[in-house]
């Protein structure tokens, strides 16, 4: 029987691999993908927390941002190259917009 540190311990390991399935499980379509750039965005991911004036903004900023650098983080130690497809995926859909928008100008 093991002892408690070791069940704990073991617990831990189980506990981040199922860390590490539901990440990749929400990061396996498309929408999963765009709803963590949402949630990034909302973060104020690549944003400057700085609000002249007003430390208090600049420190809930602030708080918003650390948990889209976790994010950030999270998303590239577990796999890089899906972070990169979804910025790609992001860049993709704002063209396409653009296009739209252009079409619907040329029509009216």
């Amino acid at each position: 029987m093991p002892s408690k540190e070791e069940f704990l311990a073991e617990r831990q390991k189980d506990l981040q691999k199922r860390a590490i399935n539901d990440w990749r499980q929400v990061l396996s379509t498309p929408a999963g993908r765009r709803c963590i750039l949402k949630l990034l965005q909302v973060c104020g991911y690549r944003t400057h927390p700085f609000v002249p004036g007003d430390p208090h903004a600049t420190s809930f900023n602030c708080g918003k941002l650390a948990v889209a650098f976790l994010i950030e983080q999270t998303i590239k130690e577990m796999d890089a190259e899906v972070f990169l497809q979804m910025e790609k995926e992001y860049v993709a859909e704002i063209k396409q917009h653009a296009l739209e928008a252009e079409k619907l100008e040329e029509y009216l």
